[in-house]
């Protein structure tokens, strides 16, 4: 249970760190989309295997930039 933890608050530190850059805070929702695709994509590929992870991480990053934030912003609402 303390390693879960662990990995979901490091988890929630490095998606942190990538909202705070300067090039994320300064790119396009496009750019935006992609950086939180590239970060999500092996963690979902965790969840969920290899064979469909690319799918379920293009259906997340299609949603509203709002939306997109709140989702990719921890390990449970990930």
């Amino acid at each position: 249970m303390q390693q879960m933890q662990a990995a979901n608050q490091g988890y929630t530190n490095e998606v942190m760190k990538l909202f705070g850059e300067e090039k994320f805070m300064k790119a396009t929702e496009t750019q935006k989309k992609h950086f939180v695709g590239s970060f999500i994509f092996p963690h979902v590929s965790q969840m969920v295997g290899d064979e469909i992870s690319p799918k379920v991480t293009g259906m997340i990053i299609d949603l509203p930039l709002a939306d997109l934030n709140y989702s990719v912003s921890s390990f449970d609402t990930l």
